[in-house]
């Protein structure tokens, strides 16, 4: 079993963890340092135990162990590192630098309907319960009471992609799990006091705080009972992955729909709804099941990868351009 360790300098949630030492766990490959610190990939060297913040779900990337850093002279806590599930894929952000590299590529409607359905299972998951019954198709809601896990920070750098073990589902032999990571804002709706997020990918309602904070002003939030981030926000971070992707672009101030002749008008329409303004007015993750999802899985399933795009999503290193996502 392979995992990626991420040490994390700062937690604002102090989560359960053993008191093992990291003896337990061989460095395989050393990454440079990441935003949260240095990043290795380990081989466990046992798999007894499972720390998981979630249940397990194909969508959203696993986490083994979480331990704590200890400074013994100060007998402080430094920070926390967190073994994760190493996606071989690599990311999508990679994946729109090889598109970026290939302007000339002809777009492909298959790829963006595979991430608009695996991604929505991962939201239905974290802010509903729901999971998905691949045998049956259906959804089964959460055997307890469930409190909605908002992301806070859904863009491309953050969504993983990894390849499926030979023969487990024949419809998708030629396309990765699309796997939401990097959970280190992630919040239980109930306890999110402030916004957070990436600079450039902060939904409509979300950046008048954020620029009041950076100016160093008080920010007077609008009369009303919402909380700062809630489920919509991570909606329309999807919606702007999907835009990336679609168009290569960052989602500008009054964005464009992608285009229909290319992607097909649910796809459209799709975007256009979850990028609305109004968070009130975007469509739940339910709602996109409901109303969307079902529909582009049953095209994913009948239409057929683009050679070109197989040869990207195969491709190990992403070419050095310049990144505007």
């Amino acid at each position: 079993m392979f995992a990626l360790s991420l040490f994390k300098r700062k937690s604002k949630r102090k989560m359960d963890s053993p008191k093992d030492d990291f003896a337990s766990f061989d460095i395989v490959r050393k990454f440079s340092w990441g935003n949260e610190g240095p990043i290795s990939v380990v081989r466990l060297k046992n798999s007894g135990h499972v720390y998981d913040y979630l249940e397990p779900h194909r969508n959203v990337v696993r986490v083994y162990k979480c331990l704590e850093v200890i400074d013994e002279k100060q007998s402080s806590v430094l920070g926390h590192s967190i073994f994760m599930e190493y996606c071989t894929g690599g990311d999508l952000h990679d994946l729109i630098d090889r598109f970026l590299a290939k302007p000339d590529l002809v777009k492909d409607p298959v790829l963006l309907k595979h991430v608009l359905v695996e991604l929505t299972d991962a939201l239905i998951y974290l802010h509903h319960g729901y999971t998905r019954n691949d045998t049956t198709a259906a959804y089964r809601p959460p055997p307890r009471p469930w409190t909605a896990v908002i992301h806070r920070d859904i863009k491309p750098m953050n969504i993983f992609l990894r390849w499926p073990s030979p023969g487990f589902d024949p419809l998708r032999a030629n396309l990765p799990d699309i796997v939401l990571g990097d959970f280190g804002t992630a919040a239980h709706q109930h306890d999110i006091a402030t916004a957070t997020g990436t600079s450039g990918n902060y939904p409509p309602e979300i950046r008048a705080e954020m620029a009041a904070r950076h100016a160093g002003a008080t920010w007077t939030p609008p009369p009303s009972s919402r909380p700062p981030m809630t489920a919509a926000c991570d909606v329309w971070c999807l919606a702007a992955t999907l835009f990336a992707m679609a168009t290569l672009q960052q989602v500008p101030a009054n964005p464009p729909r992608v285009d229909e002749d290319v992607f097909g008008s649910l796809i459209a329409e799709c975007i256009a709804s979850c990028l609305r303004a109004e968070p009130e007015a975007r469509p739940s993750a339910l709602d996109l099941v409901r109303g969307v999802a079902q529909v582009l899985r049953k095209e994913r399933d009948e239409e057929v990868l683009l050679p070109t795009t197989s040869q990207l999503l195969h491709t190990k290193t992403a070419p050095q351009t310049q990144r505007p996502l």
